[in-house]
């Protein structure tokens, strides 16, 4: 009897002390992972991303896929470099060498090609041109800016980036997004761009800063032309952003007293062209005006009255006896039609132009 008894008092210890030991067990221990989120695949989890952070215009799915909105992405690139100064590198087939500087509304640009340098240099207002010609530096000039589209690139990259797609991407050891971009059946949208008949294939990188700056691209086409396979390759770096300065080239002021900014209308109603002088060089007395007819190339020569010069106007009549009437500041006497649809009309001074255009009715 005794011993029946200590074996019930054993036992209901026995389911005491293992009870304790499962209900403990299975109680809320704080080492437990059981209380994780449910969907570890869900919108929350970014364990399984590859990007840190991406630029504006591109978004990083769950799924590792890469969308890009080519409009905000290209913006954010062109407002930083139009914001700041910056130096843009741009080679062309490892043959044509661009450097660009950009501060301040300033822009220079100097183009290596073959070996031959031509510059251009932009206050903003006006553009001077230096070109090498026979070993000697020749001066032209415009009354316009150099278009941001020169360190930008804006318009190709949204070309590329409409007509290819993300192949893969990765984030760089600086934290920026380097991106490679496939063919698609879009791409031959592209081959007049690079003037090919047809595309065989493009290898298109990209690196963007996390800001939006697309501060390297390297672009092969490779295709046909004339039934010969062709490769195109265009390199593009941005540096120094924030950071560049422009000293002004010592030709600048040699082009300014060597070359003048010109426009001009052609009435052939009246039968004159009228011409204004817009800034720069300043045209002397006795100078020669050239004026060719662009149907028949017949060509006449001229002499000025006066000295030509900024916010001036000068009048050219063709008369009836085929003389040609010179005016500055004067309306011309109205001058007889010869139909032509347009002249070129230019000065030279020991063949450094003053200027040269084309003005059509």
């Amino acid at each position: 009897m005794k011993a029946t008894k200590i074996a019930v008092i054993i036992t209901i210890i026995l389911v005491v002390i293992l009870g304790g030991a499962v209900i403990y067990t299975t109680g809320d221990d704080p080492t437990d992972n059981t209380n994780d989120d449910p969907n570890p695949f869900g919108s929350n989890d970014t364990n399984n991303r590859i990007l840190s952070n991406t630029p504006p215009g591109i978004v990083e799915n769950e799924n590792n896929k890469l969308e890009i909105n080519r409009d905000e992405l290209i913006d954010s690139h062109t407002n930083i470099l139009e914001q700041n100064s910056a130096t843009v590198s741009y080679v062309v087939d490892d043959s044509i060498v661009n450097t660009i500087k950009k501060e301040n509304g300033i822009v220079h640009i100097e183009r290596n090609t073959y070996g031959r340098i031509s510059e251009k240099y932009s206050n903003g207002e006006y553009t001077v041109l230096s070109r090498e010609i026979d070993g000697d530096k020749k001066y032209s000039a415009t009354n316009s800016s150099i278009s941001n589209e020169e360190y930008t690139h804006a318009s190709k990259f949204k070309s590329i980036l409409k007509y290819l797609e993300v192949e893969t991407y990765s984030e760089t050891e600086d934290g920026d997004v380097e991106i490679i971009l496939q063919e698609t059946d879009n791409m031959k949208n592209i081959k007049n761009t690079y003037g090919f008949e047809s595309i065989n294939s493009a290898s298109v990188t990209f690196t963007i800063t996390t800001e939006g700056l697309i501060k390297e691209s390297n672009i092969k086409i490779i295709g046909e032309v004339d039934g010969a396979k062709d490769i195109k390759t265009r390199d593009y770096m941005v540096e120094n952003i924030d950071d560049t300065d422009i000293l002004t080239p010592n030709w600048v002021s040699e082009a300014e007293n060597s070359a003048s900014i010109i426009d001009g209308r052609y009435d052939i109603a009246q039968g004159w062209i009228l011409i204004e002088h817009q800034g720069l060089a300043t045209i002397p007395e006795g100078q020669e005006i050239k004026i060719q007819n662009l149907d028949t190339n017949n060509m006449d020569t001229v002499t000025l009255p006066d000295d030509f010069s900024k916010n001036d106007n000068l009048g050219l009549s063709l008369l009836d006896n085929g003389d040609w009437a010179v005016t500055i500041n004067e309306t011309p006497p109205r001058g007889s039609s010869n139909n032509a649809s347009g002249y070129k009309i230019w000065s030279e001074n020991n063949l450094q132009e003053y200027f040269n255009i084309n003005i059509r009715a």
